[in-house]
């Protein structure tokens, strides 16, 4: 028998505080997926709340988990990860464990492997459903709409149902790996020059008073270029365009050229990827977002309406005030008029810079190691061991990677270790290396220096001293003088 995938068994949300007394326990259940029985339900729950109750014996000083702190509980058949985003509102994921059957001795046995499910990328998945529901849909606590408690529940209950029945069929968990654990986003190369006209021309974009626009991300065939979004929020909301937006958006245009449209004309004109603009107002169809300052969910919200506008190969997102006059026919028409021709230009400029850059990036594919390149700061990455380019927004279909699943999880060690320093500002400026090798000569090679973190992966039969100095020249060949410079 082949070996199982890991799979899903359930996704659950619950409040305690909700059911406290006897015959009202099905109160605490927010959200179950899949929807069983009753009392199944309220035993999967009766057991979280048993272990984070005999956890917490544990801690002189507990008095809610940050939202950064994600418990595990390993069984032989299942893994379970919970934490709690926001005081009493606990969120559950417990998978599948991997296992195969087999024969020895003329007797059939199963083994599991544990190992195949990694405790830092499934926590960032976690993390990552409810960060998503903020995103979108506001707090929990701010969803408790109504005027009498079981008011405020049920709606809480109608939100979660809605968004999360969805949300869990775009979880692609037996392709989870490295990428989901650092979260991380790939930038458009593009020269200097270009770079900072892109800026200048945002920075005069936010000034326009009339437009109320206060924040942009600029991207070159879905590419980001610049972003003065925080790189967290970045992310989730660049996730939602390239897997959610833009492939709907692109699928309308073809079908509008297939039918007879023309697909050229609306390119060089450029049209709105959110919003209904028939009638000259985004206002009604252009997404809502909630966004906080980094940390905790008591910092401030900031509430946005989001428009994107395309033209040519560049789109522009557009954080706009969220009031009923912001999005309609003034903005639409600046946008048409003014913004759009100017992005022309930049697009054209860019297009010119792809050419040259396509020129170096030959050069780096001839780099037969595979390796990782991560900023903590802005998230950029890199990588140079997937067959197929697109690999961070390929969530539906398998990322083709040419590493072994082992090596995969020691990257997954060494990474989790490198976040947990740097989440706890350890040594975050100091310069740090390990080098690793495993029992089938493959080496690891990690440098961290300055928020940025390397990764090399080798295989050959080599001495300690070989790797480290072949190290440092891949290290110089692959990112030059971006990595390891100290300013002066």
């Amino acid at each position: 028998m082949l070996r199982t995938k890991i799979s899903l068994k359930n996704f659950f949300i619950f409040n305690s505080t909700y059911g406290p007394r006897e015959g009202e326990e099905e109160k605490k259940i927010l959200f179950f997926y899949p929807d069983i029985g009753k009392n199944e339900k309220l035993k999967d729950i009766g057991f979280i709340e048993a272990l984070i109750k005999f956890t917490g014996t544990f801690s002189l000083e507990h008095t809610h988990t940050s939202a950064n702190d994600v418990l595990t509980m390993k069984t032989k058949k299942t893994m379970k990860f919970f934490f709690e985003p926001e005081k009493n509102f606990w969120i559950v994921i417990s998978l599948n464990v991997p296992f195969e059957r087999k024969e020895k001795d003329k007797k059939e046995y199963i083994e599991y492997y544990a190992d195949d499910v990694h405790d830092s990328v499934f926590k960032k998945i976690l993390q990552r459903s409810y960060y998503n529901f903020r995103l979108f849909e506001n707090t929990f606590e701010d969803n408790l709409v109504g005027d009498s408690q079981d008011e405020k529940i049920d709606h809480l209950k109608t939100k979660l149902n809605q968004f999360y029945t969805k949300y869990l069929l775009t979880i692609n968990l037996q392709n989870a790996d490295i990428l989901d654990a650092i979260q991380c986003l790939q930038y458009k190369s593009i020269f200097y020059k270009t770079f900072f006209k892109i800026v200048n021309f945002i920075n005069i974009l936010i000034s326009i008073k009339n437009l109320k626009i206060k924040k942009c991300i600029f991207l070159y065939n879905q590419e980001i270029v610049y972003s003065s979004v925080n790189p967290r929020d970045l992310f989730l909301i660049n996730e939602y365009m390239t897997e959610l937006l833009f492939p709907k958006f692109f699928q309308s245009m073809q079908r509008n050229s297939n039918q007879g449209g023309s697909e050229i004309e609306t390119e060089i004109d450029g049209k709105f990827v959110t919003g209904n603009v028939s009638d000259e107002s985004l206002h009604n169809d252009a997404p809502k977002l909630h966004l906080y300052s980094e940390g905790a969910n008591n910092g401030e919200c900031e509430t946005y309406r989001m428009a994107i506008y395309n033209i040519l190969n560049v789109s522009l997102v557009m954080l706009v005030e969220d009031d009923d006059e912001t999005l309609g026919e003034e903005f639409c028409n600046e946008i048409r008029i003014s913004i759009g021709p100017q992005m022309k230009i930049i697009s054209k400029e860019i297009s010119d810079n792809i050419n040259q850059f396509q020129q170096i990036k030959n050069n780096d594919d001839n780099i037969l190691e595979k390796y990782i390149y991560f900023n903590h700061k802005n998230f950029r990455f890199h990588a140079c061991f997937y067959n197929n380019e697109n690999a961070i927004s390929n969530r539906d279909g398998k990322r083709n990677t040419q590493l072994s699943s082992s090596v995969m999880n020691l990257l997954c060690d060494l990474y989790a270790q490198e976040s947990d320093n740097f989440h706890n500002n350890s040594e975050i400026s100091s310069e740090r290396e390990t080098i690793i090798k495993t029992y089938n000569d493959f080496w690891i090679v990690r440098k961290f220096y300055n928020f940025r973190s390397f990764y090399l992966i080798l295989h050959k039969n080599s001495t300690l001293i070989d790797i480290a100095e072949e190290s440092q020249r891949l290290l110089s060949e692959i990112v030059k003088n971006v990595y390891f410079t100290n300013q002066k």
